[in-house]
């Protein structure tokens, strides 16, 4: 019996075991002593029996606890890499708040989000230094608890155009700082909903001030360099497209030689103006300024009423409405006759010499200080069976 209970036992399980050889002794002896006085031939056999019957349920309870002991060791062990897979679970999602914590609190950027109330769950560290309170007396408050209600009325507007449209939007707006200072944001807004289905507005936005300041100061420098320009006797005028009319200013009226208030204020008036042979060319610089959005430069000639040619600059600007279509091109005209003869006689008087150059039979050539050759004469190629083109640019090298 005892081997029995050494062959089903468990190290764990020795107490049991002892426990299981020692009941059946008592037992053994409580029944020989029992029935010792009233059983005597097949007393050996009963005994054998009843300690039989013990050690097999005390056997059957080992093997129960036994089992029991590996469902339970299972249990632990699950358990254990349950623990261990949360806690790594834990880990990640620290390390990960962390990152976007460390990412957005040295953003350069202001970020926050609110909740569909208006309420403040989250803004970054960049946003609390800036408006003067911790990230932590902002959560829960709203824009009207900070802001002054004209500036937190704008916000809440834009927020709920954010929601009810479920779109990303962007807007310009205007917050004081806490020394009272008003600084211009340009803010992105946008909807996101948690994984309750409860819908946010999230935003992040950017320091415009200076920037706004800086297009405010190039305003002004346009308006001067405007001023300036007239000041220079620069003519100016305003095509609008819808009526085809023309306006012109004084300036202009000199510039084509006509009196004041000889020009008939139409466009086809205008193109009447022009040399024949630049007429095309013209036409295709409005095309491209109109159609293409080029810059509109160009310079032709024109023909005065008492039959002079003048060459003139012209500057201008598409202006187009809301759906892209042009509207109107205005711009500048100036007198350029004096630059343009100055280019001619120049033109000429380099050709003149390229000429006497070209004619003489001496070896002809400049070169800079590094040695390059920067321009030879024709006797020059004939001599060495060059041209100039392979000349130009090298060394003797």
């Amino acid at each position: 019996m005892v081997l029995l209970l050494i062959r089903f036992g468990h190290r764990s399980l020795w107490h049991f075991v002892w426990i299981a050889v020692l009941l059946s002794s008592l037992l053994s002896l409580f029944f020989s002593r029992l029935i010792h006085g009233h059983i005597t031939w097949d007393y050996p056999f009963t005994a054998a029996l009843i300690s039989l019957a013990v050690s097999a349920v005390v056997v059957s309870l080992i093997k129960r606890m036994q089992v029991l002991e590996r469902e339970l060791a299972d249990t632990r062990r699950d358990q254990a890499q349950n623990l261990a897979a949360r806690t790594q679970a834990e880990e990640a999602l620290r390390q990960s708040e962390e990152r976007f914590r460390g990412f957005m609190d040295h953003s350069p950027a202001i970020a926050w989000m609110k909740d569909d109330a208006g309420r403040h769950v989250y803004v970054n560290r960049v946003f609390a230094h800036r408006f003067g309170i911790t990230p932590e007396q902002w959560l829960g408050r709203t824009d009207f608890e900070v802001f002054p209600e004209e500036v937190a009325r704008k916000f809440r507007e834009h927020d709920q155009l954010v929601l009810a449209q479920d779109l990303p939007q962007e807007f310009f707006e205007t917050a004081p700082d806490p020394d009272g200072t008003v600084r211009d944001w340009w803010s992105f807004k946008f909807p996101f909903q948690d994984c309750a289905g409860k819908r946010y507005v999230g935003g992040v936005a950017i320091d415009v001030t200076d920037r706004k300041r800086t297009e405010a100061a190039l305003r002004v420098s346009e308006e001067r360099l405007r001023l300036a320009l007239e000041a220079a006797q620069l003519g100016t005028w305003d095509w609008n497209m819808r009526t085809n009319a023309v306006q012109w200013s004084d300036n202009v009226h000199a510039v084509f030689g006509l009196p004041r208030g000889g020009f008939t204020g139409t466009y086809e008036a205008y193109l009447s103006l022009v040399h024949p042979q630049d007429l095309d060319r013209l036409l295709q610089a409005i095309s491209r300024s109109v159609q293409a959005g080029a810059d509109y430069r160009v310079e032709h000639r024109i023909l005065r009423r008492d039959g002079t040619v003048r060459w003139v600059a012209c500057r201008g600007d598409v202006l187009r409405d809301a759906d892209g279509t042009p509207v109107r091109m205005l711009g500048t005209v100036m007198d350029v006759t004096a630059r343009m003869e100055m280019e001619v006689k120049l033109s000429e008087s380099e050709a003149q010499l390229r000429a006497i150059l070209d004619h003489s039979p001496a070896l002809i050539f400049l070169k800079d200080q590094a040695g390059r050759y920067l321009d030879v004469n024709r006797q020059f190629e004939r001599t060495f069976n060059l041209s100039r083109d392979m000349i130009l640019g090298k060394t003797d090298v």
